[in-house]
Parts: C-alpha cells; structure tokens; sequence
C-alpha cells in the first residue's frame, strides 16, 4: 500500500498532541513520516512530541520549527518535507478515526482531494458536523466540503495551487480548496464520519476577531461569484447557490463592516439575485427577502433574532 505522509502544526499543542499522535498508530501500513511543526510554542510541545517519538520508534518522525507565525506557515513547512503522493494535514488538537487515511486514498484515485465529514467532540460530549454536499461547487461556497483533518490531498496538487495562503488567519482551507477548484481540481466526498474535530479555547495556530474572520469568509465567496460567472459548464441551480452563500456572508458581515456588505448586496443586485431556500435560508426568510428585498430582510431577521429567547 502506498503511504501517506502526516503535517502536524502545533502551538502550545502540549496538552492534546499525544492524542493527535496515538491516533496516527490505528491508520495502517499507509501511513508515512510524520511531521510535526512547532510554530512558535512556549510549552512543551516538542518535548511531548519527541517522549512520543522514543516510546513509538516504528514511526518515522520528524520534528521541525518554523518561525513564521501561523498555522498556514507551519503546515507550508510541513508540505515542503512531504514525499509521499498524498499529504494528511492533522491539526495537533484533533483525531483521525481508525484507517481514515487509507480509506479516502482508496477513493482518491484520479481526484485532487477526498473531502469527508466529522464529529465534533467537547469534554465527553460528541456530535456529527453538518452534512456535506455531494456537488463540490456548493460544498465550497457553504463550507460544505470537510475541513483542514477531515479532508485527503494530492500533494502536488496543493504545491501547484501555491500552497497554504499564509496571510490568512481563517477560511485558509476553503481558500486553498478553492485555488484547487479553480486549477481544475477534482474532488469526491467520503460518506463517514472518520475525524473528531476536538473543540478547546486554547491551542488552536488560527486565531481570528469575529470582523475578520466574517471579511475572510465574504471575500473568498465574492472571489466564486466572480470566477463561475465566466466558467463554461456551471449550471444556474450551481450560480444559485453560491449566490445563496454570498447572500449568506454579505448578511453576516453587515453588522461589522457595512461598507465592504454594500459591495455584496451590489454584486446581488447586479445578478438579479431572489434567494431560494438553502443552507440558512429557510422558507420564510426567502418569502421575507421577496416582500421586503434581500437587504431589508436581512436586517429585519439580525434584529428579530435579538429579541429571541436563547435556548436553554
């Protein structure tokens, strides 16, 4: 069986890198070296990863750092030292179900990436993630096509892509994800749930305010619209749907920065743009959107939601 070499990115990643390491051992002959980076810890990390390596001396291990901070730089360091046909990022605080990896190598096949679905798990508490959609296009524009562990790359593919953007502090995935897509990159979804995404305040390289991190998102959905509207070959039920997903972040974004959601709300109504329902828009916001327009509807609905009881 061909192997799959592992990234793993850390920061202050001591408390839980064990658990992303042991769950390497359950992936089979697939799996390769495994590199972990250290960006920037003032913990142990690497102290916690090398007593790894000593009591685990089957595992091809390597332990680099890199200075540049950020989880993009760290798991560009890691691709660099990446031989292997297919990559594995692992982020140090999440897990990876028995023979995931091999499992979407098997599905990989001809495809640029295999994207899948996970669970979420806080303290002792675990739930399934939200579905993900069998259409790529979609999937990339309602963060519907798996997350940075959860997903299988074609190395060369994510070289050829450029890599991780290292200025971007959220939506790096679906951002790398897209320049596949646009490369003409070809994915396929696994049907299981084969990753936990462990949920902890601390640890985690990809920090963002919420301003950012709603711009990030509603500029990366400006960039679909923008590229598919000259793409041969893209249906109008797909055109739709990443115009629900635009609707979606321009509406979010609102609240934080008005001026660059003015700009969505134009790029809507340049598209003749009526929402349908979709992922965060039910039915009667879509009949809201018709009555009052998308921009009214939308403010109506943020202000509507203040007054709502928060469940218990």
């Amino acid at each position: 069986m061909a192997e799959i070499d592992v990234v793993i990115p850390m920061h202050n990643s001591a408390q839980w890198v064990g658990g992303a390491l042991d769950s390497l051992l359950e992936q089979g002959p697939c799996l390769g070296q495994v590199i972990c980076v250290d960006n920037n810890s003032t913990d142990n990390s690497s102290d916690v990863v090398q007593t790894w390596g000593q009591a685990h001396p089957d595992v091809r291990l390597k332990l680099i750092e890199e200075r540049t901070p950020g989880a993009c730089a760290a798991r560009n360091a890691g691709l660099r030292e990446v031989n292997t046909t297919w990559v594995q990022f692992l982020d140090s605080d999440d897990l990876l179900g028995p023979q995931k990896m091999g499992s979407q190598m098997a599905l990989g096949q001809d495809r640029d990436m295999v994207y899948g679905h996970f669970m979420f798990s806080r303290e002792d508490h675990a739930w399934p993630s939200w579905a993900m959609s069998a259409d790529p296009l979609a999937g990339l524009a309602h963060g519907r096509t798996g997350q940075t562990t959860s997903n299988l790359f074609r190395t060369e593919s994510v070289r050829a892509a450029g890599g991780w953007d290292e200025s971007l502090s959220s939506a790096q995935e679906y951002d790398l994800m897209f320049r596949m897509f646009k490369a003409g990159g070809r994915f396929t979804m696994s049907e299981d749930h084969l990753t936990t995404v462990r949920l902890f305040p601390e640890g985690r390289i990809s920090t963002s305010n919420e301003a950012k991190r709603r711009l990030n998102s509603f500029a990366l959905r400006m960039k679909m619209w923008a590229h598919i509207q000259s793409e041969p070959g893209v249906t109008g039920a797909q055109k739709q749907r990443v115009l629900n997903a635009l609707f979606n972040t321009t509406r979010w974004l609102d609240p934080f920065d008005g001026a660059r959601a003015a700009e969505g709300y134009r790029a809507l109504s340049e598209a003749g743009y009526s929402p349908t329902p979709d992922v965060q828009i039910p039915s009667w916001f879509v009949l809201a959107s018709r009555m009052l327009g998308v921009q009214r509807a939308a403010k109506w609905r943020r202000v509507a939601q203040q007054w709502m009881p928060s469940k218990p």
